[in-house]
């Protein structure tokens, strides 16, 4: 064997070392640390303990649409959750999807139970399946009184959801009386 400057290790997907319970990997999303025992002893500065991935990290969040292609503010129909993680293989987690307005106001969110398959997290949401309808009753100042809010989902590009209006007056003890308008209003 030659010695040579330079060792190159080229794996698809990444490098691990293991050497008893310690395991160092080398992927796409960054360089992993899985030890009970990180020694930051390295010459030359080496790699601080603030840059070292810990076990049960979720780092490289992101979101792609179904050819796998990464979506920025712009959200498809479709969306896949996708992120890299130290959690252990078969770990059963809660990922959430978020829709927020322009001002970073949360107008819906969707969490589903996933499982971990090989350190990754891939969940799928369908956008249309987060849309929340709501039912509003004012007074003649247009004062709120009651509102009822439920998910929904669009199919045939229509929404259609059903509201018991006497149910909500009884809830809320409001009488027809009470009542000026009714208006309803769709969140996503």
């Amino acid at each position: 064997m030659q010695a040579s400057d330079n060792c190159l290790f080229d794996g698809a997907n990444g490098i691990s070392f293991k050497c008893g319970s310690n395991i160092l990997t080398v992927d796409a999303s960054g360089i992993h640390f899985n030890t009970p025992n990180f020694v930051d002893n390295s010459a030359n500065g080496g790699v601080s303990v603030e840059d070292v991935i810990r076990d049960e990290d979720i780092m490289n969040v992101r979101l792609n649409d179904l050819n796998n292609n990464y979506l920025t503010k712009t959200i498809d129909k479709d969306v896949v959750l996708k992120a890299d993680t130290t959690l252990s293989d078969g770990r059963n987690i809660k990922v959430s999807l978020i829709i927020l307005d322009k001002e970073g106001k949360e107008l819906a969110r969707q969490t589903k139970n996933t499982t971990i398959k090989n350190q990754r997290i891939s969940e799928y949401f369908d956008k249309e399946e987060i849309m929340k309808v709501s039912l509003i009753i004012l007074d003649k100042e247009g004062k709120e009184l009651a509102r009822q809010t439920k998910n929904t989902t669009i199919k045939n590009q229509r929404i259609s959801e059903y509201f018991d209006k006497e149910e909500i007056m009884k809830e809320h003890n409001l009488s027809y009386e009470d009542i000026y308008e009714i208006e309803g209003e769709v969140e996503w």
